[in-house]
């Protein structure tokens, strides 16, 4: 088996901040715990990627693992048949009821006065 993994990161905000954002609990802390239960150990390595280069490295198998937005990840569902190993928020709470999300929603707001968007 392999002894190196790679997590490939979607760079909402930016190469280096991703990387800032993410090498400890994907390189650091994923390679410091999981890794060490395997012999021999195991780690794991964090690149960032934008959206198109993502795809690409998914596509040519540079990364084992991707961690990205429910949109992204929608689009590397479809296109490559990824499934969840986990998710970030998995129920919300409001107003004293509890929902299961299984769904990604958005919303665009636009300001009343705007009709370039319909």
């Amino acid at each position: 088996y392999k002894t190196s993994y790679t997590v490939g990161v979607h760079a909402v905000r930016g190469l280096e901040t991703t990387l800032q954002e993410n090498a400890k609990v994907f390189s650091e802390y994923l390679t410091a715990t999981a890794g060490k239960k395997f012999d021999p150990p195991i780690e794991f390595n964090v690149v960032a990627y934008f959206f198109g280069d993502l795809m690409d490295a998914i596509q040519n198998g540079e990364v084992d693992f991707i961690y990205a937005n429910p949109g992204v990840f929608t689009c590397v569902g479809v296109q490559f048949g990824a499934t969840p190993l986990t998710t970030v928020v998995k129920s919300l709470n409001v107003r004293h009821r509890t929902f299961e999300l299984d769904v990604y929603g958005g919303v665009i707001a636009v300001r009343t006065d705007n009709d370039q968007i319909n």
